[in-house]
């Protein structure tokens, strides 16, 4: 093999190398980010079944004796993105207040964090593709390097 054709092809092996690298960063990074929002979700729809749950016939929730449940809302509260879901200090609603409560719970899982789950995943694919399209190029370098490589040895076996 000839230098220049071994030196293209180490070229191409390195930027997809690198290429590769700052690919798994990427998706590292966004894959944290979707595994926070997908438990933020999940802690969400948790509190929303113990609301449904909970709710006597007075329309009332009252957690205040529920030291699991005051402890949910504590974290969600300590969250800066749900921390406007709940005043601080309650652990009890009825009528009107869990009507709210429940508003504010489902908007903010439909206004923020799905479309943020999507956001992410919609950023994964590009990635992908992007990985895609870097390998199919440095497929096309390994081809071109490999018909550089042929067309040095074919010259060097007239030159004999």
């Amino acid at each position: 093999m000839s230098n220049t054709g071994y030196n293209v092809a180490q070229e191409m092996l390195h930027t997809f190398q690198k290429s590769e690298v700052a690919t798994a960063k990427k998706t590292d990074k966004i894959s944290d980010e979707l595994d926070e929002l997908t438990n933020e979700m999940k802690r969400l729809q948790v509190l929303l079944s113990h609301v449904a749950k909970d709710t006597d016939d007075s329309n009332r929730v009252d957690w205040s004796s529920n030291p699991e449940m005051m402890e949910l809302v504590d974290e969600i509260r300590e969250h800066d993105s749900t921390s406007h879901i709940f005043e601080h200090g309650t652990y009890q609603w009825k009528g009107e207040e869990l009507t709210r409560l429940t508003e504010r719970l489902n908007g903010h899982i439909s206004r923020v964090v799905s479309p943020q789950i999507q956001q992410n995943m919609t950023r994964l694919n590009q990635i992908g593709q992007e990985s895609n399209e870097t390998l199919e190029i440095v497929a096309t370098g390994v081809k071109e390097a490999n018909e550089m490589i042929r067309r040095i040895q074919a010259n060097i076996q007239r030159a004999r």
